[in-house]
């Protein structure tokens, strides 16, 4: 069943217009449709979408944008993208003479910025495909700063990646606030929201025909394993947080195309010289350890985010109470999950809620299989179960 939704133009000129949208239409139509009736007509690369005073993916379907019917969306022009502005917010004006020097240069080749890669959901197993997320709906987070520079005393340890400390009680705490804010964000919508329309059946079929049209061109292995390479090596950056048994938490990241050693390599160098020797990771659940040191992000699976434990053999632990962590690592400690790692991990929450990941595929594919049995109608039905079901030999029906 279609939902009603109001699409508010900010302006100038101040416009709105309703819209019917199927729960499996994207954003970026309902907003096209909306478009269409204003005048003058608005180009959709200059504005964004809004929900609740924050911005929303255009690609997030309006379903799992969690928005009940009679719902209004904000459309604000001329809103500059999430990366520059985060890049432009603390720059301080230039002088008077400054600014008329530069209006009269030629404007430099804006430094091109990669999106902040999808981090992961809290306490979870690795998060699903990047993407979106305020709330269990799809919502860009604004873009966070780079992490600043390991410092000398780090880079004396072996540790040349920006990390963030914290402890699982932080990560607890910022899931339940996350959890609170979504809670008020808006009610669920009624049941007849949630009812597969012709619409909906449409928008399956074609996705099932992109994927079986990709599925039936064949390659070699060589070909494979390079198309795989090069969707290696053009993924963003993977944030991974090592998870110690005393409740410490370490976040880097690495690339997809690094090895699992480098992992490896990062843990021994943030704990305590004993135990480094005895390490070993592994993912759960289920407990798996990553033996092969040479296999990558990318082979493992370990994307776009990825929880790894750290163990050590034999049950070794700390000589003393001052924890797995060196003392220099420790002393960065945080009380809370800094804010750009928390609105990535929610970014990555609601990416896993919105579809990605092997899960959401066998979803989708229940839902193809749903229709077509509804389409058939039920003499197709109950002929497919004639023909399709083994037949009882007479002797065992009596």
């Amino acid at each position: 069943m279609a939902a009603s939704v109001t699409i508010h133009y900010l302006g100038p000129p101040d416009q709105k217009a309703v819209v019917k949208v199927g729960p499996m239409a994207t954003l970026r139509g309902v907003l096209a449709d909306a478009a269409a009736k204003w005048r003058p007509p608005l180009d959709l690369a200059t504005v964004q979408l809004h929900l609740n005073k924050k911005p929303v993916d255009l690609d997030t379907p309006f379903r799992l944008l969690n928005a009940p019917s009679g719902s209004r969306l904000e459309v604000v022009a001329g809103a500059p993208a999430p990366a520059a502005a985060a890049a432009a917010a603390p720059a301080a004006a230039p002088p008077a003479e400054t600014r008329a020097a530069a209006s009269a240069a030629p404007p430099p080749a804006a430094a091109s910025a990669a999106p902040p890669p999808a981090a992961l959901a809290p306490g979870g197993a690795t998060a699903a495909a990047p993407s979106t997320s305020s709330a269990p709906a799809a919502a860009a987070p604004a873009a966070a700063a780079p992490p600043a520079a390991p410092s000398p005393a780090l880079v004396a340890l072996g540790i040349r990646v920006p990390i963030a400390v914290f402890n699982q009680r932080a990560v607890e705490a910022a899931a339940a606030a996350r959890g609170a804010a979504a809670a008020t964000v808006a009610a669920d919508p009624g049941d007849a929201f949630f009812e597969f329309t012709a619409d909906d059946f449409a928008e399956v079929a074609r996705a099932a025909q992109k994927r079986a049209a990709a599925q039936s061109v064949l390659m070699t292995r060589t070909a494979r394993e390079a198309q795989a390479r090069a969707r290696a090596a053009s993924h963003p950056p993977v944030p991974v947080r090592l998870h110690f048994p005393d409740g410490s938490i370490v976040q880097a990241e690495f690339a997809a195309t690094q090895p699992v050693g480098a992992i490896a390599e990062l843990a021994r160098a943030l704990v305590q010289p004993g135990l480094a020797p005895a390490l070993y990771l592994y993912t759960a659940p289920p407990k798996q350890v990553l033996r092969d040191a040479a296999a990558t992000l990318f082979d493992l699976r370990l994307l776009p985010a990825a929880h790894v434990h750290v163990g050590a053999e034999g049950g070794r632990a700390p000589a003393d109470d001052s924890g797995w962590l060196r003392p220099q690592v420790a002393a960065l400690m945080a009380d809370e999950v800094p804010e750009a790692l928390a609105d990535r991990a929610a970014a990555a929450a609601g990416a896993a809620a919105g579809g990605g990941g092997a899960a959401a595929e066998r979803e989708r594919e229940r839902v193809l299989a749903e229709a077509r049995r509804r389409a058939a109608g039920p003499a197709a039905g109950a002929a497919a179960g004639a023909d399709g079901e083994k037949k009882l030999p007479k002797w065992l029906k009596r």
